[in-house]
């Protein structure tokens, strides 16, 4: 998780055009709360799921689907190489 150290309105007085500015910390949730956008994780996250059902409406002998459902019936070898 990233936090950014940015300044802030605090406070905006219109009639005397006074700013005050406060210095805070904004986190990746906050940030993506305020665009309204998924964070990485889900946009990573749904599109695995969009190309697993892609894999899934394929026909058993494509090459995609083989290497998904794929059992090598072996394992590997404990310790170093």
């Amino acid at each position: 998780m990233r936090a950014v150290y940015v300044p802030y309105i605090e406070e905006f007085q219109a009639q005397y055009m006074i700013i005050r500015k406060n210095w805070g910390i904004l986190t990746d949730k906050v940030i993506y709360a305020s665009v309204k956008k998924p964070t990485i994780t889900e946009t990573i996250r749904l599109n695995r799921l969009r190309w697993f059902g892609h894999v899934q409406r394929m026909e058993g002998n494509r090459i995609p689907k083989r290497v998904l459902y794929m059992n090598l019936g072996t394992t590997r070898v404990r310790g170093r190489p």
